[in-house]
């Protein structure tokens, strides 16, 4: 499984982990040319949110896990999901807002490349917690 992007690296590099490496190539060879398709991924567990260390209300930063498609967007509402406000995704990844959302939980809704969404109410805007959906998509 491709687990993350290489920041550093030009695009279409992607980073392994040791041991996925070791299956298509010598670990001392660095970089190695690939190639892949995206494959149905065999999750059937909910999507979980995780916030980077560090997250408060004036500072947020969310990963989305476990998604069965890929992941388009991340939007944080706090009024209840009468509106939502966009977060910006990092190369690593997470979802940030650099002046966070001023409150101690949010509703997040998660949409995916194929335009299906779902939502989570009342995540907690705190380091290291996380939030587990009721379904995937």
């Amino acid at each position: 499984m491709i687990v993350d992007q290489c920041p550093e690296c030009d695009e279409g590099h992607l980073d392994l982990f040791q041991n996925a490496f070791e299956k298509i190539g010598t670990l001392s060879a660095g970089i190695i040319s690939t190639s892949y398709e995206f494959v149905d991924c065999g999750i059937s567990s909910p999507i979980v949110l995780k916030n980077k260390s560090g997250t408060s209300p004036f500072w947020f930063s969310m990963q989305v896990v476990n998604a069965t498609e890929r992941v388009a967007k991340l939007e944080v509402s706090t009024d209840s999901g009468n509106t939502w406000q966009s977060t910006q995704r990092k190369d690593y990844n997470f979802f940030e807002q650099p002046s966070g959302f001023g409150t101690s939980s949010v509703d997040v809704r998660v949409t995916s490349v194929s335009g299906k969404a779902v939502v989570v109410r009342n995540v907690p805007v705190a380091s290291d917690e996380h939030a587990t959906a009721s379904s995937n998509f």
